[in-house]
């Protein structure tokens, strides 16, 4: 068992496809999913609108790490911008004079409607 030229059987000595195969620099699609925290399917999507871009090498896709951090900076939202998604604490109407009674049982003294009922 010699080695000629760098050759180890046939095959360069230092090559060894199972140690190395993606390295940290680009990731499959498997794994960019779960960096990102997504579905696939999701990231395909994404892939297919360009958000992240994507590189085919014969039938495999595969991401820069860098390219998928740059699409998670893109993402981040700014301060403030969510105020849509959080119920109103009755801070507001309290402030005004208002209680959250006033909008559940009509206004002060008890009538819906503004006409007395008695």
């Amino acid at each position: 068992m010699g080695t000629t030229g760098g050759m180890v059987d046939g095959s360069p000595a230092s090559y060894d496809w199972r140690m190395k195969s993606v390295g940290d620099d680009w990731m499959g699609t498997t794994a960019a999913a779960a960096y990102v925290g997504l579905t696939l399917r999701t990231l395909y999507k994404l892939l297919d609108e360009g958000a992240i871009p994507a590189y085919k090498f014969g039938r495999v896709l595969r991401v820069r790490r860098c390219e998928v951090d740059d699409f998670i900076e893109r993402c981040r939202i700014k301060p403030g911008s969510l105020s849509h998604l959080y119920p109103s604490t009755g801070q507001e109407d309290v402030e005004e004079g208002r209680s959250e009674d006033d909008d559940i049982h009509g206004d002060i003294d008890g009538d819906i409607d503004g006409q007395d009922r008695s």
